[in-house]
């Protein structure tokens, strides 16, 4: 079946006298929102009604009167689509599920999370299914159901790094002041200003400034853990140094290069412009490097070492198939230190790979 087209409805619902609607779209976007529960509710309810059926029972979110946020306003959409549909209807609103909290966390991107520092009151699921009381009669919009703990979302999940950002207007007010908490459901004016960072009174706020919101940034689990981030430099640390030597020497001294490192001058002839641009790249990979190693986070070590392993693995088979130095000890010298290398950029992918994948299991 297809809620948003209505396709294949009907038939599923023959015979249910009670429907219970938890559908959803995942999105931010206003449009997006407005449409999906638009044409979803209707057309459950127009199917409901020739199957039949009796009730209907809603999910909605407390609070959605106060904050204009694309979603909610797709489920102010929603409830009046079930207020003025052909169904009798109830519609339960409820604060955030206890089991939102995890799979959030774990599915975002990046190295670092945006906790939202609001007030709220979570709730379990199995509590707001049984809030609902499915076979009962309708009963229009119920009572609000929250959990019994004022919390913030921070305080669940570990300090922060330090950082903040802001958040604008009616949602950081909403943040601020706790709106949707149960039984506060009514519009109420939020204070000016900003809320204030992490662990500060939540009931003061400045006198001067734009209604808003903080949010504290936090790290992720992997990105904090000194072993993980030590390995990793360090296994950056000799491409590093590498590339830099290389690069500055190919720059400054572009002559005593070619003359002096082994195996350059069985290539003649040598070229000052192509030097000086050689040095230049190899630096520009040095610089990425050089910040992936001081911040080892994933998304700065992955797409450096990729950059360096870009030239090492192609570098490491050039000199193996075409080039012979003079003596043995050479030979094995240097193909052995071209393997090594174009393994190590290599390795660091890996190595930011897996602890991202340990973080993530651990956290399950």
């Amino acid at each position: 079946m297809d809620l948003a087209t209505g396709t294949g409805l009907t038939g599923p619902l023959t015979g249910c006298t009670e429907i219970i609607d938890v559908s959803n779209i995942v999105t931010v976007r206003k449009k997006t929102a407005i449409e999906f529960f638009a044409s979803a509710t209707r057309n459950l309810l127009e199917a409901g009604a020739s199957a039949g059926t009796r009730h209907v029972i809603t999910l909605s979110i407390v609070g959605i009167d106060d904050v204009g946020l694309g979603y909610y306003l797709g489920k102010r959409t929603q409830e009046e689509a079930v207020r003025l549909g052909p169904l009798p209807w109830s519609i339960l609103r409820a604060t955030q599920f206890h089991e939102f909290a995890e799979p959030l966390l774990d599915g975002a991107r990046g190295p670092f999370v945006v906790v939202p520092h609001l007030l709220c009151q979570p709730v379990a699921v199995a509590e707001v299914a049984r809030a609902g009381r499915p076979g009962g009669p309708a009963a229009g919009r119920s009572p609000a159901t929250a959990g019994r703990t004022r919390t913030t979302p921070a305080d669940r999940h570990g300090p922060p790094s330090g950082e903040s950002a802001t958040v604008p207007r009616d949602r950081g007010a909403a943040a601020h002041t706790g709106r949707g908490r149960r039984g506060d459901d009514r519009r109420r004016s939020a204070p000016p200003g900003r809320v204030r960072p992490w662990r500060t009174n939540l009931h003061r706020v400045p006198a001067r400034g734009r209604t808003g919101g903080r949010c504290d940034i936090h790290p992720k689990a992997h990105e904090r853990n000194p072993m993980n981030n030590l390995a990793i430099r360090l296994t950056l640390a000799i491409p590093f140094l590498e590339e830099v030597l290389v690069g500055c020497w190919n720059q400054f001294a572009p002559h005593s290069f070619y003359d002096n490192f082994p195996t350059v001058n069985l290539n003649p002839p040598f070229s000052h412009h192509f030097a000086h641009d050689f040095g230049g790249a190899t630096m520009g990979i040095a610089l990425v490097l050089g910040i992936a190693m001081v911040t080892p986070r994933t998304h700065y070590v992955v797409p450096a070492a990729l950059a360096f392993s870009t030239w090492a693995v192609p570098h490491f088979f050039y000199h193996l198939l075409n080039t012979f130095p003079p003596t043995l000890a050479l030979t094995i010298t240097l193909h052995t230190a071209n393997a090594v290398v174009a393994v190590l950029g290599l390795t660091a992918v890996g190595m930011a790979v897996l602890r991202d994948r340990r973080a993530t299991s651990s956290a399950m």
